[in-house]
């Protein structure tokens, strides 16, 4: 999650972990990166429905390749997202690895 977060808003390793000390929640480390960032277009708006359908998709993703094919969901969905959306799916990421569901 964190390196798709650093592909999006161009965020470096360094600038995350500074982040990350001082807001200690990645979401809003996602938020801050993102809302410093300029679109030179508004990408096409992202729904709940396929939202939903992203996540349900990456859980049942399996095998070889898998991670590969997760990270290019969460890329998708964090560039079609302003930065308080942005927020929101990450923490949501989140939340789902640590159940595992």
């Amino acid at each position: 999650i964190s390196s798709a977060i650093m592909e999006v808003s161009g965020c470096t390793r360094r600038r995350m972990g500074e982040l990350y000390k001082k807001h200690g929640d990645l979401g809003d480390v996602a938020y801050h990166a993102r809302s410093k960032q300029r679109m030179m277009f508004k990408p096409k708006f992202l729904t709940i429905h396929e939202v939903r359908g992203l996540m349900i998709t990456m859980s049942e993703d399996k095998g070889q390749g898998s991670q590969q094919r997760k990270k290019a969901i969460i890329l998708n969905m964090l560039r079609r997202c302003s930065a308080v959306e942005v927020r929101w799916i990450v923490r949501t990421l989140i939340q789902h690895k640590r159940t595992g569901a």
